[in-house]
């Protein structure tokens, strides 16, 4: 029986954890959409828009590989063993 209140007290906490992370997803995506309506509402189609996207290539790349990538292979190595 306790096995069975523990594993619906785990489901539960997974479910408010995806529940969470989901909704910060969905946030992030919004405000990147304003922020990206609001540049090309002020630079329009320019050089200095283009430029500024550019800047933000590199770093860009650095965190999809460092933060998002990496735990995701460590997580992901350790699950396995």
């Amino acid at each position: 029986m306790s096995r069975i209140i523990t594993f619906i007290k785990n489901r539960q906490v997974i479910f408010r954890g995806s529940a969470i992370l989901s909704s910060m997803t969905l946030l992030s995506y919004l405000v990147g959409l304003v922020r990206d309506r609001m540049l090309a509402h002020t630079f329009g189609a320019s050089t200095s828009l283009d430029a500024y996207k550019a800047a933000f290539v590199m770093p860009d790349l650095l965190l999809n590989i460092f933060v998002e990538r990496i735990p995701h292979e460590i997580i992901g190595a350790n699950e396995i063993n």
